[in-house]
This record gives structure tokens, sequence and C-alpha cells, in this order.
């Protein structure tokens, strides 16, 4: 037994003792570069649209931005780290974007047009939060209107300001136990989950936690005004803006399925909850309503609710929904079924940037496989015609193979599936 051990080691150290073999290729003989995508992003994160340069621009969860216009508009380009783009936001009268990268708590300040007019988008100035040892991460923004501040909430419920032409942060801090400095609150309220400006009160901000506390804050005299407290976990909050209730109602999303409406007094200390309601409650336990939109057509009276999620949580969980409530009281309940998981929505407005009352055209969803369009002025929903038969979607490549000789009889249109 010991002559086959020593037989068996002697093998393995003849064989350690093999010379190495020189390897022929070295790292610049290969270069892989992606030539051009086209279609839909592979995993998308968020969008935005612009209503004056009508722009679509989505982010990637690997750093990425596809600006999309009219025809034979398509830009594309990344961030210095390949980190999920969290949030777009575009600047028209500079014509230039911000882009927001919550997981590095980074901001991007990008030039959308070169000198000589063409879509062409340039990364000028970015800056980092100096957030607790990079553990913070930005989880909301919100740009006021006709604004130079971007407020940043982050995870540890404390609210960031940076300049949007310097791109550089300031020491205004809101911080979570100042906003609670009554003690009204008796734990940490969570991460933010909503910054709203009320629209009749440039100095004011509305901030909504996830633990259900909600606070009017005055910029000016660094303090907080009003307090609003409930017991329900909060997903988003919504002020829309009405001509005969202006800056006064608001309404928010919580985390089970319900919808809850606020009104806002300058007189009033303390406001209470008017009314809420769980949209599919005689169904059982639903779901928590991600976003809500109210928004407002020409031949409404009343504006119409549009939410995702909220559906029972037993039978409807793996459905991934958009619901739009035209009339409550006659229970009109569009539920829109989406093939892939839903992101985000938004609601196009006109006219845009202006401060009178706005009325809703269309509904923009994005899910992971494909980008839908509702029109809104039809009281049917109907989904916007594609100018082709399936999405074009840009997957990762997961197959190559190359066919050398290829004959010059071959047919140009036989190509087209292979591509």
């Amino acid at each position: 037994m010991a002559r086959l051990i020593r037989r068996l080691s002697s093998k393995f150290i003849r064989k350690r003792n093999l010379p190495d073999v020189v390897e022929r290729f070295v790292e610049e003989d290969f270069g892989v570069t992606s030539a051009y995508r086209h279609g839909y992003p592979n995993q998308p994160s968020c969008f935005a649209f612009c209503p004056v340069s009508r722009l679509l621009a989505i982010g990637t969860k690997d750093g990425f931005i596809t600006l999309y216009g009219g025809p034979g508009v398509e830009q594309r380009f990344e961030h210095e780290q390949q980190v999920a783009v969290t949030q777009i936001i575009f600047l028209p009268q500079t014509k230039q974007m911000l882009s927001i990268c919550g997981s590095v708590s980074s901001v991007y300040l990008w030039n959308l047009v070169d000198d000589t007019g063409h879509v062409f988008p340039i990364q000028v100035k970015s800056c980092r939060i100096p957030c607790h040892g990079g553990k913070e991460k930005i989880c909301f923004s919100h740009l006021p209107y006709h604004s130079d501040w971007i407020f940043l909430g982050t995870t540890f419920g404390n609210v960031y300001t940076v300049n949007i032409k310097t791109c550089k942060p300031s020491n205004y801090v809101i911080y979570w136990s100042n906003a609670n400095a009554r003690k009204t609150y008796p734990e940490h309220p969570g991460e933010i989950v909503g910054i709203v400006e009320p629209p009749a009160e440039p100095s004011r901000l509305l901030i909504a936690y996830s633990k259900g506390l909600m606070i009017i804050w005055n910029l000016n005299k660094k303090e907080t005004e009003k307090v609003f407290k409930n017991k329900t976990g909060i997903k988003s909050v919504y002020w829309h803006v009405e001509a005969s209730k202006l800056s006064k109602r608001f309404t928010v999303s919580h985390v089970d399925g319900s919808l809850s409406e606020w009104e806002h007094e300058k007189k009033k200390k303390k406001d209470e909850c008017l009314k809420s309601c769980t949209p599919f409650s005689d169904f059982g336990n639903c779901d928590f309503i991600g976003k809500v939109v109210k928004a407002k057509r020409f031949s409404d009276v009343n504006p119409i609710i549009i939410f995702s999620g909220g559906l029972p949580s037993m039978d409807y969980l793996d459905r991934n929904t958009v619901t739009i409530i035209q009339d409550r009281r006659e229970n009109d309940f569009t539920t829109l079924d989406c093939p892939s998981k839903v992101l985000d929505f938004l609601v196009i407005e006109t006219p845009p940037h202006k401060k009178d009352e706005t009325f809703a055209t269309a509904l923009i969803i994005l899910t992971e496989e494909e980008l839908l369009a509702i029109d809104l002025l039809d009281s049917n929903l109907p989904e916007f015609r594609l100018p082709y038969l399936a999405p074009v979607h840009c997957s990762p490549v997961s197959f190559v193979k190359y066919l050398p000789n290829c004959p010059n009889t071959f047919p140009d249109s036989a190509l087209i599936p292979l591509l």
C-alpha cells in the first residue's frame, strides 16, 4: 500500500512539473464592442417624457439611457458606473436632463442637444450626495416647478438639496429628526416615499414617509408646520391641481391596497383624513398600490383615478395591472392586465408647464418587456395602434454563429429572420 501511495504521489509530482503552455493569444488580440442596439432596452428601470421636446427617455438597471423622439431619433448613452438609473427628469427650458442613480447617491446633468441642434447627449456635470458612509441611498426625488433646486429623499428619511445649474449639493438638509421635532411619531418614520410641492405654496413641501407619517415643511422657516398621521404604511402621494380647489387636497396610496384623501387647510393645525376606500376590498385582502395619479379629461366633471396594483393578494398576486376608475359612483373600473411586471406609469397632460388646470390625454405604462400607450380621451380606453406587430426587444445575446463564404446570390430578404 505504501508503494502504491508513493507511486501515485510521484506521478502527481511529475505532472505538476510539466512546462507551462505558452499562449499565443494576448488581450490585445480581442476587441468585443457593441456595434448598435435598436428597440426596447433590456432590463428597464425608469422612464420620463418631455411634453415640450416630445422626447421619451428610458433608463436601465445597467446604467444606460435611451432617448426616443421622431422618426430616426434614437440615442443610447451610459453612465460612468454600471448602476441602475432610478429616476430621469427633463429640463425643457435649458434642453438638459437629470439622471439619478440611487444606489450610489449620485446626480448627473446632461446636455441633450449639441451645437448643431442635433440630439446628442453629453454628460456635463455630476455630484454625489454626502450620505452616511454610502449606506444611505436616494429613493425619491422631486423638482418643483421653475425651481433651481431638486429635493432628494433617502432611505434614512432625510431630504437633501442639489442645485441643478451647478450640480452641487447644498448644506440645506431636512433631517427626519428635525422634521419630527415635535415627537409626534414615536419611532423612525421610515424612508421617503413622496415629496410634493403644494401648487399655490412654493415655500412649502409635503413629505411622506413609508411608515405612515406626512408633514408640511416650511422651507423658509425650516420647521414642520403640520403633521398628518396614518396607521397604514404609505407607498406614494399625489397632489392634484384643480382650479376650484387649488392646493388643498392630495391622495395617498397605502400598503394594504387602500386610497385615502386628505385636505390641507392653513388655519387648521391638525387635519384628518377626509375619506378612505379600498377599491377591491370585496374580494379579500389586497396587495399594495404602488402609485396613484389623479387626472382630469376635457369631458369629466370629476377627475379619474389611475393606480398600479391593489388587486386581491390571494387570487391575483401574479397579475401585473393598472386600474383606471372613470366613475366611482357607477363602479366604472377598468383594469389593464399587462403581459409583464409594471415598473412605472405616467399621464400625458396638456397644456404642459402651466399653473392652470391640466387635462389628461394619454397613459404610458412602462413594463419589463414593452411600452404600452392608452388613449384616455376615449371612454373605452383603447390601446394606441403600434406601427409594428410585436415589440422590438433588445435582449442579451445568447448565441453567435459565423457563416463564412456566403454566395453573392443569397437573397437579402432571407437575412432578416437571422437578425
